[in-house]
This record gives structure tokens, C-alpha cells and sequence, in this order.
């Protein structure tokens, strides 16, 4: 279990309205549920993310500012007549990434997108997402595992090398805040990291094309995107 009083007692970016703490909380709460995450390292990479993505705000319910106006999937869908522009924490965009998370969460995001600002939705699509390379197929795994801490390369996770350098510079900071309750668990977690800067070499064709299967509540979903 994270220990969260010691993290909220060391956050670097103050200051942190109530609305930054009931997510942080709820991001926390996901990584000590979900065994798919593996280390603070990847923890802090999310938390890193929500912050940069929600214009330091934490709200898991932000619009995109101009709200796809001017970007190519800023216009009506064809079919549905809804504009899927960046919503929530991850600010998710793209008709096929909505569709993707419809058949993952088990929510019609395709016809209602505002579904994706629901807290609940919010942190789960940045989550789940990140963990499983839904949105580039790009996943935590490849940049913090045993032999790997890649915080610049991780940015590919999301949106390229778009403001890389920051995020990184983000979640560094967290990560020096977070610790489990008993403190030995991070230090045996980093005991186990063989190399600290050893970046995965770039996604082969083939892997850039499989589908993404994600498990959630025990079920396997494939997501095609």
C-alpha cells in the first residue's frame, strides 16, 4: 500500500486544491488494486501525466481548451455527429480511441463522450490505458520494469516526445515522494532494478499492429484500434 499521508506531506507542487487531492487519491487507490502495475516508478509517470494533461488542475472532468477546433479530429464524426476532442485526465482524442475505451468500460463513449469526464471513467481510461498501450501501444512495462526507467521515453506512452523533458521533470519529483507504508518495500523495489537508464529499443511493425487485449474485472477484452 502506497503511503499516502507521506506523499501529500512531501508534494512537490503546491498548492493542491481539494479537487487534486481526491484524485491523487483515486490514482493511488487504482495502483494498489490493480496488479498490472508494478512499481512507483510507473506510478509516478501517471500521476505526472494527469498533471500535465489537466493543465495542473487534476480535474478529471477537463475539456480540451478550444475543444479540437483547428486539429484534424476537431470536426463532427461522420457517423455520430460528436466532435472527440480531449476529455479527462489523459485528454483522450480520436473517434477510434473512444471506441476503444466503449468496449473496455463497458460505457457508450462513442455516442456520449462526456462519459470520459466522469471521475470514475476518467482515471480509469489514463490507467488502463497507460498500463495496456491502448492510445500508441506504447506501455508503462517498456519503460519502468526490472532493467528499465526511461521517464523521457515514456512520454511515447501518450503523445510522442510532446513536452517530454517536463513530464519527466514531474514525475521525478513525484517519485521522490512515493513510498509504501512499510518503507523496505521501496527499497527492496529498487534493489531489483538492474538498470536504472536502459531505454527498450522501438515497437517492430508487427507489435505496432497487434491488437491490444486488456483484462478488466477478470474478463479479456481485445480493443481495436
Amino acid at each position: 500500500m502506497v503511503d499516502k499521508k507521506k506523499f501529500f506531506s512531501k508534494f512537490p507542487y503546491r498548492p493542491l486544491s481539494q479537487t487534486g487531492v481526491d484524485t491523487i487519491e483515486n490514482i493511488i487507490d487504482q495502483y494498489d488494486e490493480d496488479d498490472g502495475y508494478t512499481n512507483l516508478r510507473q506510478l509516478a509517470y501517471v500521476l505526472a501525466t494527469a498533471y500535465h494533461e489537466s493543465a495542473h488542475t487534476w480535474n478529471p472532468s477537463i475539456r480540451e481548451y478550444g475543444r479540437g477546433k483547428g486539429r484534424k479530429y476537431g470536426s463532427p464524426h461522420a457517423k455520430t455527429g460528436q466532435i472527440y476532442y480531449g476529455r479527462g485526465l489523459c485528454q483522450l482524442t480520436w473517434f477510434f480511441n473512444y471506441e476503444s475505451f466503449s468496449k473496455i468500460l463497458g460505457e457508450d463513449l462513442i455516442n456520449d463522450p462526456d462519459l470520459a469526464l466522469e471521475s470514475r471513467n476518467s482515471v480509469d481510461i489514463l490507467m488502463i490505458g497507460m498500463r495496456e498501450g491502448v492510445f500508441t501501444r506504447h506501455k508503462l512495462n517498456m519503460y519502468f520494469d526490472e532493467d528499465t526507467t526511461d521517464w523521457v521515453g515514456a512520454r511515447k506512452i501518450i503523445n510522442g516526445t510532446d513536452r517530454a523533458n517536463l513530464i519527466a521533470s514531474y514525475a521525478k519529483a513525484f517519485y521522490k515522494g512515493l513510498d509504501y507504508l512499510s518503507e523496505d518495500d521501496k527499497a527492496n523495489e529498487e534493489a531489483d532494478i538492474v538498470n536504472i537508464q536502459n531505454p527498450k529499443k522501438s515497437l517492430t511493425d508487427a507489435e505496432s499492429e497487434m491488437a491490444v487485449k486488456v483484462e478488466v474485472n477478470g474478463k479479456n477484452v481485445t480493443a481495436d484500434t
